[in-house]
């Protein structure tokens, strides 16, 4: 169950994060059509900048209707595409890493496209916090039922234990001066104070 919720929560973090990753690139791209037009890479810079209040965009790149590397913010630009064939929007799901590309169109002809990389280390962050916590409530879990269990057993199981063990000596020794100890639990109770009156009577014959 624990395996299910995890996974679950897993596909909605993902798809929460590619949906408001998406939605950034989309507006980015519908103000990109002039910046490619008039080649201006310094407002393509400025444009780019305004991800920085997504702090999970490893790096974002603009690229022209070649596919050609335009412009980038990236602190490792090693990692950012020199070129992007085919120009198409798409989003890839990697192990640890969301692609974004939304394409910039004018009119009718695409115009460039502009890649986001998210990391997904909000996404593992937030799992390992939900792990900790289904983790604590499975170990609590445990605890209570391992409580509970003590209290049953010194509650129903001893009586009927000590009820059992009196049977077996009045038995063994014929001695029906035994007796059977008051028990809080009603069913119980009524039972040993059958059996107690078994004996009663069983003794009294025994003296006559």
């Amino acid at each position: 169950v624990a395996l299910v919720v995890i996974a679950s929560s897993l596909a909605s973090s993902v798809r929460a994060l590619v949906a408001e990753h998406e939605s950034a690139a989309s507006v980015l791209s519908e103000n990109m059509v002039a910046v490619l037009a008039f080649n201006d890479r310094a407002a393509a810079v400025e444009m780019l900048r305004a991800l920085r209040h997504l702090p999970s965009v490893r790096f974002s790149a603009i690229y022209d209707n070649a596919g050609r590397r335009f412009s980038y913010l990236a602190d490792d630009v090693s990692s950012v595409p020199e070129a992007l064939n085919p120009l198409a929007s798409s989003v890839s799901v990697r192990p640890s890493s969301i692609q974004i590309v939304r394409t910039v169109v004018h009119g009718n002809e695409t115009v460039g496209a502009i890649l986001l990389e998210v990391g997904m280390v909000s996404v593992f962050q937030a799992l390992l916090s939900q792990g900790m916590l289904i983790l604590l409530a499975t170990a609590m879990a445990l605890y209570l039922a391992q409580y509970l269990l003590r209290r049953f057993s010194a509650s129903v199981l001893q009586p009927i234990g000590g009820l059992t063990r009196l049977m077996d000596d009045v038995a063994d020794s014929s001695d029906f001066q035994l007796r059977a100890k008051p028990c809080d639990i009603d069913e119980l109770a009524h039972l040993g104070s059958g059996f107690n009156a078994m004996l009663e009577q069983i003794n009294l014959r025994d003296e006559a």
